[in-house]
């Protein structure tokens, strides 16, 4: 088994779009306000995180298969790779805030639950982007455990079926019972596990992708794109947020899906040409320092996108992508790599 190169360059994109999401309006030229409007009509933050939870889900369940396989599953290794990958860098980011910003809810965030916390707090933090982490790291917990003791067609049943009926299901319930339920099906991972679910089902499928017929996925990707952007004009409240939740995950899980098929085929094309481009295999390296530390950069600059309204001159804008790139570049060369160089002694993939 092998690394798919594309890969990381969809990483980029999916870091940039949320990074896209959060940025403040620069003030001046019409075309920094269309292009701050683009990234809230098309939800950009939200389809970034389902391509993370897309991505997480496939690559970590390729890598136990094969590892089920080859009979060299260990719990042990698994939890050592992934805590390598996640720790240092999260707490290093509780502790910097926390010194430099505040402590307020910073114990959420370190035992991993500020996503179930944050949906029922709606305050302004600057960590409340660490939900998506949580949902991640809940997923962490049990998938290796069902892939081990199910067999292949229990786990695939579970992962394609099960788990997502579960999510769609409890998030319909949640937005008709619960007053929090539209923050509770963005945030909670009973719920936002379905991209994870249908990304980590895409594995099981590895084989078979070169004979998918593209036409249907670009179906998919396009109509559940058209329900993503234009579903707020026609639905209510709780309809926009049920239909944002569906068709993100669509969108994310079929964009995946091709541009796997785009990787596996032979020639060349211009989107495997972008994704595999220096610029976006560096954005990839640092895609998860670049969406750890920038909601903390723009919090403590005044200029999150929690705060509405907020306009920038172009050269302060320049400055805070400046930060917002540099400070995740600097830690994944001091940080990050040093940690990688040793998770690789783990790896099974080479």
């Amino acid at each position: 088994m092998k690394k798919i190169p594309i890969l990381d360059g969809l990483r980029g994109v999916a870091a940039l779009l949320v990074l896209w999401a959060h940025f403040p309006l620069i003030a001046g030229s019409s075309i920094f306000k269309y292009f701050h409007l683009a990234s809230k009509a098309t939800y950009a933050g939200y389809v970034g995180v389902d391509i993370f939870f897309a991505l997480s889900g496939f690559l970590i369940t390729r890598i136990l298969l094969f590892e089920k396989q080859e009979g060299k599953l260990s719990f042990k290794v698994f939890y050592i790779k992934r805590a390598l990958r996640i720790f240092p860098i999260y707490y290093i980011c509780i502790l910097l805030v926390g010194l430099i910003i505040s402590w307020d809810k910073m114990g959420w965030c370190a035992a991993y639950l500020s996503n179930y916390y944050f949906a029922f707090d709606l305050t302004e933090n600057s960590m409340r982007h660490t939900w998506s982490l949580c949902v991640e790291e809940h997923y962490y917990l049990f998938w290796p455990l069902l892939i081990s003791f199910t067999n292949q067609k229990t786990a695939k049943t579970l992962i394609g079926w099960v788990i997502p009926a579960i999510a769609i299901i409890s998030a319909a319930l949640s937005l008709v019972y619960l007053d929090n339920g539209p923050d509770l099906v963005n945030k909670a991972s009973h719920h936002r596990m379905l991209t994870l679910a249908l990304g980590s089902f895409i594995a099981y499928k590895e084989n078979s992708i070169l004979q998918m017929k593209r036409q249907y996925l670009l179906i998919a990707v396009t109509l559940s794109g058209c329900i993503l952007v234009f579903g707020r004009l026609a639905l209510s409240q709780d309809a926009k947020v049920f239909a944002r939740f569906l068709s993100s995950s669509v969108f994310s899980v079929s964009l995946l899906i091709l541009l796997i098929q785009s990787s596996m085929s032979d020639g060349k094309n211009v989107v495997k040409g972008f994704l595999n481009s220096g610029i976006m295999k560096f954005f990839g390296k640092i895609s998860y320092g670049l969406y750890l530390f920038h909601q903390p950069v723009l919090y403590y600059l005044g200029v999150s996108h929690m705060h509405e309204d907020v306009k920038v001159s172009l050269p302060y804008a320049i400055l805070l992508l400046v930060l917002c790139v540099g400070i995740p570049t600097v830690s994944f060369y001091v940080v990050e790599n040093p940690l990688l160089k040793l998770k690789k002694k783990y790896s099974v993939i080479k």
